[in-house]
Formats: C-alpha cells, sequence, structure tokens
C-alpha cells in the first residue's frame, strides 16, 4: 500500500511519487477534502466513498441499507414534541400531538393538584375527543396496606389514568401509546403514583379505526393544574 494510506504523510520537495503510489491512494482519504463541519465519508461501493454532511442537531447516526452511503441522521430515541401546563383547568387538550412523524408515543403527566379524585383521559381527533369504545383495566395498591384493588372498564368513554389523586401534592403518570396515528387499535400501557399514596397500573386499548391526533385529559370532577409533555418514538 502507498505511503500515503491510511494517514496523510507531508511530502518534500525531491519525493519520488510513482504511478503505483497515485492508484493506491486514488479515492482513499488522503483524496476526500470536507467541505463543511462534520462531514463523514462512508464507503457507498468498493473501492467508494460519499459524503454523509452532518445531521440535524440531536439526531444519532443510524444504519440504512436504503441510502447511499448506507447511513442516515435520525431522531431515535425519545423526542419531546410538546410541553403544555395547564391551571385550574376542568379538562386539558394537547392537540396535534400524534402524527405520522412517530409511530408511537410516551406522554408524562404531573399534577400538583386536583379537585376531582380520578383522572382519566381520551383521544381526540382533530379537536373532537371520542367518548366511546376504550377498553382497560388495571390494579392499585395504596402504601398503607398490602390490598391490591382491580378495576376496569369495557366500552367506556375514558381511560383512566389515576384512581384517586384528590388534594394537593405532586402525582405522575407515565403512558405509552402504540399507533395512535395509524388506521387501527390504539393501545396504551400506564403507570401512575397518586397524592393519595396510590400506585395504578393499566393497560389497554381505543377500539376503532381513528387516526388519532389530540390527547385529553379530564378529571371526574372540578379542575386539574399541571404539566403534561409528549415524546415520539419508533420511526
Amino acid at each position: 500500500m502507498a505511503v500515503g494510506w491510511p494517514t496523510k504523510v507531508s511530502y518534500v520537495d525531491g519525493d519520488v511519487y510513482s504511478a503505483s503510489d497515485v492508484n493506491d491512494t486514488n479515492g482513499t482519504i488522503n483524496l476526500i477534502k470536507p467541505t463543511a463541519k462534520g462531514d463523514l465519508f462512508a464507503g457507498s461501493a468498493a473501492n467508494t466513498y460519499t459524503k454523509l454532511a452532518v445531521g440535524a442537531n440531536n439526531t444519532i447516526l443510524t444504519a440504512d441499507s436504503t441510502a447511499a452511503t448506507g447511513m442516515k441522521w435520525g431522531t431515535g430515541g425519545l423526542n419531546l414534541i410538546s410541553t403544555t401546563s395547564f391551571s385550574a383547568v376542568s379538562s386539558q387538550t394537547v392537540s396535534g400531538c400524534f402524527s405520522s412523524t412517530y409511530n408511537h408515543y410516551r406522554i408524562v403527566i404531573s399534577l400538583s393538584s386536583s379537585a376531582g379524585g380520578v383522572v382519566s383521559a381520551r383521544f381526540g381527533v382533530s379537536g373532537t375527543p371520542t367518548t366511546t369504545n376504550y377498553y382497560w383495566g388495571g390494579i392499585s395498591r395504596s402504601t398503607s396496606n398490602t390490598t391490591v384493588t382491580g378495576t376496569n372498564g369495557s366500552n367506556v368513554s375514558t381511560i383512566q389514568l389515576s384512581n384517586d389523586i384528590s388534594g394537593t401534592g405532586s402525582s405522575l403518570c407515565v403512558m405509552d401509546i402504540a399507533s395512535p396515528n395509524e388506521t387501527f387499535r390504539t393501545s396504551f400501557i400506564s403507570q401512575s403514583q397518586s397524592v393519595g399514596q396510590l400506585y395504578n397500573l393499566a393497560s389497554g386499548w381505543q377500539d376503532s379505526a381513528n387516526q388519532f391526533t389530540d390527547f385529553v385529559i379530564l378529571p371526574a370532577s372540578g379542575n386539574i393544574t399541571g404539566k403534561v409533555s409528549v415524546y415520539g418514538y419508533g420511526q
């Protein structure tokens, strides 16, 4: 292999550079010059290099056999779509949070106060909530005893996120939703901790072919105050 491979060599006057050297180094990194910060050079075929420009901020380099370089810049992992704060509202809608950009979503809900005990959720399409065909089951337990209580809903109007968060304090719910913007059943798994020291695990589905775009949080009664963040993942 020529003297220039695999790292650049500084030649001086009088060095003899043969035709063989030129042939060996042709197409290697010696003869490839970046034109911008972050440029990468990947093998696109035998003895062939193709430049891959740097991706957008916070993107991740992943393999993709359909790309010219065999690689692409993608979002990967959890990607924040929106964060919405609300105060003393009877319900909170996060509009346009589901789309074809991501297959699946994670929703994190933190509540600082609620006057309504049970807090539930719905999906919606372009500002119109869907109020039928929710199926779910769950279990809950208080830290004050070992009793586990089962709850469920069959063809009901909401998904139950937590079965008691009345009062003031910190409550948290994390919910993973599969394919809400696809034309088939939307499934979910959620877990929550409430100010009433209750832990709740639930799973279920929305039994329709709606391509949902919205997410709605609502208490059984009264108002809620808190924050909801929506993340997308799985392109």
